[in-house]
């Protein structure tokens, strides 16, 4: 079927939902690895929910320069990831993870 779309009435802060659990539905990329790991430049050219999971919390994303995209003592989660490019990033963590770009939630 063609596409619908409907305009977003929202902006700001309130615009920003929590992306729902839905394994293998809107992936755009993964990730996965075990301890320490070095993903290099990603480009993100749409905005994209970056949803994490690690067998053993703690576990820390970050971009170039230090900039923290994840610090957290969950298991799992996610977060809205900008436009933009992402240089240098990199997975600090203790075990298992994976890391999964997705399209948003509508």
């Amino acid at each position: 079927g063609a596409p619908t779309t409907t305009p977003a009435k929202t902006s700001g802060p309130e615009a920003i939902h929590r992306a729902p659990p839905a394994p293998g539905k809107g992936v755009l990329r993964r990730f996965t690895g075990s301890g320490d790991t070095r993903l290099g430049t990603i480009v993100v050219r749409s905005p994209q929910v970056l949803q994490w999971r690690t067998a053993r919390p703690p576990i820390q994303i970050f971009a170039a320069n230090g900039f923290m995209l994840v610090d957290s003592s969950a298991p799992s989660g996610s977060i809205h990831l900008s436009r933009g490019t992402y240089r240098s990033v990199r997975v600090a963590a203790h075990a298992s993870w994976s890391v999964e770009l997705r399209t948003p939630a509508p």
